[in-house]
């Protein structure tokens, strides 16, 4: 499952992942789980098929709802009336495209954003959302380039694969060559972006600016580190060690 994301204006989470393959949300309040929700409708139907489950458990005001619901397609009619690849907009005037309801205030520097959840219902909607620096970029996924639209899709909905590794085998041995991982790692205060040889310039760059963005959104006091296949620092090798105690195994890298 993923990272929890606060629901608007309530002391419930919503958690993404996958239950036997198949994408789910799980609704919690604090440590306690609420009631689990596995999407049986077709990819469209998905952000209907969300707010139709919580709100059915949440008691949230219409008006809300009706945000929640207006701010996708808000965005997508600036698209397509405009004829425009993405909209860009500096943070101070996000009011002007979305309900001051649905805006959030980013710690520490004090400017709109949007709130996880909200970014999470727009993925829904086939919406790529990048917070950068103080701007906020919005395109549809058709428009992103494809061996992107994995990094971020994988990102956002959390759909990672479990690891295994067996003593002597390398990490370069396993993961793929085209890919990135993140690897967080609180000792450090570092977020690892293990780098496969075949990934392009222009892709980690833009996995840096999303791995940025989701750093910045949950207030992580962490610094975003490439390494790689030829490039595995001391402290990364460290994590890798601690990482194997904890799993009781050896998942070194050399």
């Amino acid at each position: 499952m993923s990272s929890e994301f606060n629901i608007l204006g309530t002391s419930h989470h919503l958690q993404f992942g996958l239950i036997n393959e198949k994408m789910a949300v799980r609704l919690l309040k604090k440590n306690d789980v609420i009631d689990t929700h596995v999407f049986s409708g077709t990819i469209k139907e998905r952000p209907e098929e969300l707010l139709g489950w919580f709100t059915k458990l949440l008691p949230l005001p219409k008006e809300l709802v009706m945000d929640i619901q207006n701010a996708a397609i808000q965005v997508k009619s600036i698209l397509k009336q405009d004829n425009l690849k993405v909209i860009t907009i500096d943070r101070k005037y996000l009011h002007e495209i979305i309900s001051p309801n649905l805006i959030s205030i980013q710690i520490p520097d004090g400017l709109p954003t949007l709130p996880s959840f909200l970014i999470y219902f727009f993925g829904l909607n086939d919406l790529i959302t990048i917070v950068n620096g103080h701007v906020i970029e919005f395109l549809e996924a058709k428009e992103f380039p494809k061996e992107l639209a994995s990094h971020y899709f994988d990102s956002l909905f959390q759909d990672f694969k479990e690891i295994k590794l067996s003593p002597g085998i390398k990490l370069s041995e396993v993961l793929d060559d085209d890919e990135i991982y993140p690897f967080k790692d609180p000792k450090y205060s570092r977020i690892w972006l293990w780098t496969g040889k075949k990934v392009t310039t222009r892709t980690k760059f833009i996995v840096s600016k999303m791995a940025e963005s989701e750093r910045n959104e949950h207030g992580w006091p962490y610094h975003l580190t490439f390494v790689g296949p030829d490039n595995e620092p001391p402290e990364f090798k460290d994590f890798l060690r601690r990482m194997g105690e904890k799993e009781g195994k050896d998942i070194s890298s050399t």
